[in-house]
């Protein structure tokens, strides 16, 4: 009895692999049911432009997505180094209050979080008379 279920067992697990494997073959791989079309757009020829008929609107047949024309005056010639931009976080814990400048324009930056600093900030202008 145990080699008849050891046989059959045997030609069950056979017959699975080789069903499964015939089958992966159909339904995966480049010719398959589910094959993988990831990589098609490379492999895609360009179309020529769809050319309307004179009189009709072609205003929904623009491009969505235009690619822009690159300019060639934008690149110096010679060689420039880029300045390294300044941290907008204070470097020691005794600067607490840095300013900052771009252009003309300045600000000041406070290392410590708005719940703390407001209150310190709206003393000052009670004090100051300032509305």
């Amino acid at each position: 009895m145990n080699k008849v279920v050891y046989r059959m067992t045997r030609i069950i697990l056979i017959a699975a692999f080789a069903m499964s494997s015939v089958s992966c073959g159909y339904l995966f791989g480049d010719k398959g049911v589910f094959r993988d079309d990831s990589e098609d757009y490379k492999r895609a020829p360009e179309t020529a432009r769809l050319q309307v008929p004179e009189g009709k609107d072609s205003q929904a047949l623009q491009d969505i997505y235009r690619v822009p024309v690159i300019e060639e005056s934008l690149v110096l010639d010679g060689e420039f180094e880029v300045p390294r931009p300044t941290p907008l976080v204070a470097g020691a814990s005794d600067e607490i209050v840095r300013i900052q400048k771009l252009g003309q324009e300045r600000w000041a930056l406070v290392s410590m979080a708005p719940g703390q600093l407001w209150p310190q900030v709206r003393g000052f202008l009670n004090a100051a008379a300032v509305p």
